[in-house]
């Protein structure tokens, strides 16, 4: 953690912005002229899990509250690597909950902005609809293995 910015946590209105600066010299796996660098944040591999794991469902998905988390990642590329290749856009949209996510490349190449959001909505999923749920997730959570290449000048 370099630096950070969070909220007093006293006004209850509107959205609550917290803004973290890290350095993070070991997440991108090298090869001789590659940098693989994961864009899910967080957890990864087998500690991400769908929350729904069986098979069928006897009663309803309920989501009481409605809610929206936007993550804003810049990664600064190393000095000597250019950008190779990026994942495609994603716009997901499941029966309670919609994830998006969309890459930019700076104009100079020295910058990609990874911006993803999750919003949840309030409503109930009758278990005969359980399957749409679940393969909602497991469609989200395959996007979190993607990778960004970046390729030594």
């Amino acid at each position: 953690m370099k630096e950070f910015d969070l909220p007093a946590g006293s006004d209850k209105n509107g959205p609550c912005v917290m803004k973290l600066s890290t350095a993070a010299p070991k997440r991108a796996k090298k090869t001789s002229s590659l940098l693989l660098l994961p864009v899910g944040l967080g957890t990864t591999g087998s500690d991400r899990a769908n929350p729904y794991t069986q098979e069928e469902r006897v009663w309803p998905i309920v989501e009481e509250n409605a809610s929206q988390t936007e993550s804003v990642t810049v990664y600064h590329l190393p000095d000597g690597y250019g950008i190779e290749d990026v994942p495609t856009d994603v716009n997901l949209v499941g029966p309670l909950q919609e994830y998006h996510r969309k890459i930019v490349k700076s104009e100079d190449g020295k910058t990609l902005t990874v911006t993803s959001t999750v919003v949840e909505r309030p409503g109930t999923v009758p278990a005969a609809d359980y399957k749409k749920v679940k393969t909602y997730y497991d469609e989200m959570l395959k996007t979190m293995d993607d990778q960004i290449v970046l390729r030594k000048k």
